[in-house]
């Protein structure tokens, strides 16, 4: 047996834990740190990615092209839901965290041209 598979002992799976003990573990806490910092992104991109675009020199094609976009992730939902499914949360986790990035990279370009 892969010595990485076996679980330290004294482990117990998360979903056989009670509710109480599943708050207070070390695995919530990091997930609801990392949807905080992920949320206030969010929310600070989708706030003001109308401005951001408008001063690099949009004439609305690249904001109707976003909101379009933002619009049709509830037809990509599913195939996030397979993805991880099949890959598993943390490759999934990790792909959709670099598309993020890029998009949030890509809006520090000085033009849209560029």
């Amino acid at each position: 047996a892969d010595p990485a598979a076996v679980p330290p002992k004294g482990y117990v799976p998360l979903r056989r834990r009670t509710f109480r003990e599943q708050v207070g573990s070390r695995q919530y806490a990091l997930l609801v740190l990392i949807f905080t910092v992920h949320l206030l992104q969010c929310q600070f991109l989708l706030g003001n990615v109308g401005t951001q675009l408008d001063e690099k020199g949009d004439d609305g094609t690249a904001r109707i092209t976003f909101s379009a976009c933002l619009s049709l992730t509830i037809l990509v939902s599913p195939l996030v839901g397979h993805f991880i499914d099949r890959f598993g949360f943390v490759v999934s986790f990790a792909v959709i965290n670099s598309i993020f990035l890029a998009i949030s990279i890509l809006l520090l370009l000085p033009s849209l041209a560029a």
